[in-house]
């Protein structure tokens, strides 16, 4: 339908040797359940893990699995359980060259796993720049911090599909939480005024058309004001 998907496999992760004896099946719980938080996000098209099941115990080529699955990206893991801790060792391969895109490490309690899977699909979100709105919830706003730039990111990832194809009602909501912690952001600034033009563009907005211009040039012109030089 038009949308920009990017398809992705995360492939069965391993436990490092010396973890607990139910630690394969923690490994597999810990790689199916990742599966299921990465289907939340709309930008990403993830295989079924029934089907990425398959490859677990196998040496598998990367190249060969991206082409057989008409996939880009494939996500491989490595678990280690050590005093009740978690870490997992995570890496995005693109599939065409062989290449790391990203890795990361995450290390957690081990009831803090639902915790790790989301913090790894944030990750993942970033670096392939797709939007995680579903994963907003209402942090805990802190002017400058990360919580106002995942906020921002989250914003324009939004903006993107309310202006080109169906959905993204909630970048103006998004922007507007981002300028009530830092009021002179010129980026939220920046992103309500092209919100604005894109509701006249593409009429989701019940506003009169003069209305949307003139609140557009408003937030255009502080933007402007609040840019560093």
């Amino acid at each position: 339908d038009g949308r920009s998907l990017t398809p992705i496999v995360v492939l069965p992760f391993t436990a490092e040797a010396g973890g607990p004896p139910q630690s394969a099946q923690l490994v597999r719980r810990i790689s199916d359940d990742l599966i299921a938080t990465l289907a939340r996000v709309p930008s990403f098209r993830v295989i079924a893990r029934s089907t990425s099941n398959q490859y677990a115990g196998r040496r598998n080529d990367i190249a060969a699995i991206g082409q057989e699955l008409g996939v880009r990206y494939a996500v491989e893991g490595t678990v280690r359980f050590a005093d009740r801790r978690i870490r997992i060792d995570i890496a995005l391969v693109d599939t065409a060259t062989r290449l790391y895109a990203w890795s990361e490490r995450y290390e957690r309690d081990e009831d803090e796993s639902q915790q790790v899977h989301e913090d790894i699909v944030r990750g993942l979100a970033r670096q392939l720049h797709v939007s995680i709105m579903e994963l907003r919830g209402n942090p805990d706003l802190h002017a400058g911090g990360a919580s106002v730039r995942d906020t921002l990111f989250k914003a324009w990832a939004a903006l993107n599909l309310f202006a080109f194809v169906n959905g993204g009602q909630e970048a103006g909501g998004l922007f507007e939480d981002a300028l009530r912690v830092d009021p002179e952001n010129p980026s939220a600034l920046t992103g309500l005024a092209a919100y604005k033009i894109s509701a006249v563009l593409t009429r989701q907005n019940t506003a009169k058309r003069e209305q949307l211009f003139e609140e557009s040039g408003a937030w255009r012109r502080e933007a402007e004001e609040s840019a560093p030089e």
